[in-house]
C-alpha cells in the first residue's frame, strides 16, 4: 500500500480488500501496517459471519470498515449495521435479494448514517442493475448539496465474458464515470451468440 500511495500520489483514493481471509487479530495487524497510507476503507477483513470480529476491529482499526457483498437478506444487513460493525455497506443486488431488498438495506444504512457502495462481481446485467439502482437511492448526505464522495460502485475489472461480452452494449467508462446503456428497462440487450455459447 505504501508503494501504491507513493506512485499514485496523495489525491488517489485507495481501498484495501482482505476478501474475508483474516482472523480479527491478523486483520488488525494488517490495518496497523497500512494505517499511514490514507486508506478510504478496509473491506471484508474477516468472514461475513464473524460479527464479533467486525465489532472488535471497528473499535480499533483507525480506518473505515466495509462489508456486505457476501451478505444476503435484510436481516443479515440489519445485524451488521445495528452492531455498529461497518462504515460502508456493500450490497450485491444479485446476492442480497434484488432491487427491493437492496433498497431496504440502503434505508437501514442511511438511517444509521452509513455509506452505501454496491459491490458487483457477476455479469453485465448485474453491473447495469447496480448502476441504475445506485442512482435511485437517497444520497448519504441528504442535507448537503456537496456530498463528500461521488457515488461509487465496486466492480471487478479482470477478464469476465459475462460482464464484457454478454450485452450488446455493455456499460462503458466516459470521462472517469461508468455509464449504463440507454433504453427501456435496464437498457440491456443480450448477445444471443454469447448466451448460446
Amino acid at each position: 500500500m505504501g508503494l501504491a500511495r507513493d506512485v499514485l500520489g496523495p489525491d488517489a483514493v485507495l481501498m484495501a480488500d482482505a476478501n474475508a481471509n483474516y482472523t480479527a487479530d491478523l486483520a488488525l495487524a494488517s490495518m496497523t501496517r497500512i494505517r499511514d497510507c490514507d486508506i478510504e476503507w478496509y473491506e471484508e477483513p474477516v468472514p461475513p459471519w464473524d460479527l464479533a470480529g467486525y465489532r472488535w476491529l471497528h473499535d480499533r482499526a483507525g480506518m473505515a470498515l466495509a462489508a456486505g457483498e457476501a451478505h444476503a437478506g435484510r436481516s443479515e444487513f440489519a445485524t451488521l449495521i445495528g452492531a455498529n460493525a461497518v462504515d460502508v455497506v456493500q450490497p450485491n443486488l444479485c446476492a442480497c435479494g434484488g432491487f427491493a431488498a437492496a433498497s431496504s438495506v440502503a434505508d437501514l444504512a442511511h438511517a444509521a448514517n452509513r455509506r452505501v457502495v454496491p459491490a458487483v462481481w457477476d455479469s453485465g446485467i448485474g453491473l447495469t442493475a447496480a448502476l441504475h439502482w445506485v442512482q435511485s437511492i437517497s444520497p448519504e448526505a441528504a442535507s448537503s448539496s456537496y456530498p463528500p464522495r461521488p457515488r461509487w460502485i465496486e466492480y471487478d475489472v479482470s477478464p469476465n465474458p459475462l460482464r464484457d461480452e454478454l450485452l450488446i452494449r455493455p456499460p462503458r467508462i466516459v470521462n472517469g464515470q461508468i455509464m449504463p446503456a440507454e433504453g427501456p428497462g435496464l437498457g440491456v440487450e443480450l448477445n444471443r451468440d454469447v448466451v448460446q455459447r
